[in-house]
C-alpha cells in the first residue's frame, strides 16, 4: 500500500521538483504525468491505487496552472490496464481486469506520451474507447457513475465475465 504512493505520488512529486530548475530554463518545457482511468472514479478492489492515481491528476491540473507562468506545460497521460508482465503476472487481479480486459499495449502508451510532448492538452487518453468512457462518465449523474462503475468492478452482484 505504501509502496503504491511512494511510486505514484512521491515518484511524481520528486521527479518533477527535481527537474522544476532545468525545465525553468528551457524554452516550452513540458511535464507528462503518468495517470489512470482509475482517476476517473474510484476502482473497488484497487483503493489505494485509484487514490494515488486521483493524487497525480490533481497535482498535474494544479501544476499545469501553476507553472504555466514559467513556460511548462503539465500534462497526464490517461490509461486503462496495459499489457505488461506486472499486470499479466499479477498474483491478485481485480475484477474489473477479467471484466474490461488488458488491450492496451506498451508502445501505445508511448507514442500518447510523444503526442503529449508536442501538443496541448491536460488529460490525453491512450485510446478512443477510454476517452469516449471518460466523456461518458463526466456526465452521467453520480449514483449513474456509481452503478456503471459497480458493473465494470464485478460488484453488481452479477458473477464476474470470464
Amino acid at each position: 500500500m505504501y509502496a503504491i504512493c511512494d511510486v505514484n505520488i512521491k515518484g511524481v512529486l520528486n521527479g518533477t521538483a527535481a527537474a522544476l530548475p532545468f525545465l525553468k530554463k528551457s524554452n516550452k518545457s513540458k511535464v507528462v504525468t503518468m495517470s489512470s482511468m482509475a482517476a476517473m472514479y474510484g476502482i473497488a478492489e484497487q483503493a489505494v491505487y485509484s487514490a494515488s492515481k486521483f493524487a497525480v491528476r490533481g497535482l498535474t491540473e494544479a501544476l499545469n496552472i501553476e507553472l504555466e507562468t514559467e513556460g511548462i506545460w503539465v500534462c497526464d497521460v490517461m490509461v486503462s490496464y496495459v499489457r505488461t508482465p506486472m499486470i499479466l503476472q499479477a498474483t491478485h487481479k481485480a475484477k474489473s481486469m477479467s471484466i474490461l480486459g488488458v488491450s492496451v499495449e506498451a508502445d501505445q502508451v508511448a507514442a500518447t506520451v510523444k503526442e503529449a510532448l508536442s501538443g496541448r492538452k491536460v488529460h490525453w487518453f491512450v485510446t478512443e474507447n477510454s476517452e469516449a468512457f471518460a466523456d461518458r462518465l463526466a456526465r452521467m449523474s453520480a449514483e449513474a457513475r456509481r452503478q456503471t462503475m459497480r458493473k465494470i468492478t464485478g460488484f453488481d452482484g452479477a458473477p464476474p465475465v470470464q
